[in-house]
């Protein structure tokens, strides 16, 4: 599958998918590239994006979707929608990807960045910020 592709269907897989902190943000899908043979997915993260790899934390990716799947109040619609979207979401990531990443950058106003590898060394993250006080 070709990256323009892959591109759009995750930007409507996120359109009008939030990420709920004490903020609410968008999701933002940006094209990183072919990863080089010998480049870390942070070392690529911190050349397209300007974030030093040393600000990086990698986080569980599973415990960060189960949290937006499953904790979900049942008697707000909008937040059991999202739910259903973050499965469409990571059922997409699953099918389409080989590796998947998480990472952190920050304290109080927090990057979160989810990483997408192809099979072909491409890669996709998907951009939010959280607020962490």
């Amino acid at each position: 599958m070709d990256a323009e592709k892959v591109i759009s269907e995750l930007q409507s897989l996120t359109r009008d998918l939030y990420y709920i902190s004490e903020s609410e943000a968008l999701w933002q899908v940006i094209d990183l590239g072919k990863r080089r043979n010998e480049e870390t997915i942070e070392e690529l993260l911190e050349e397209k994006t300007g974030l030093e790899k040393s600000s990086l934390e990698r986080a569980d990716i599973d415990s960060f979707f189960k949290t937006l799947i499953l904790n979900y109040d049942p008697s707000d619609e909008i937040m059991e929608q999202m739910a259903r979207q973050y499965q469409c979401l990571l059922d997409y990531l699953i099918e389409h990807f080989c590796k998947l990443y998480l990472f952190r950058s920050g304290e109080t106003q927090t990057d979160i960045f989810l990483i997408a590898e192809t099979n072909k060394r491409q890669v996709i993250a998907l951009q939010t910020s959280a607020v962490e006080t």
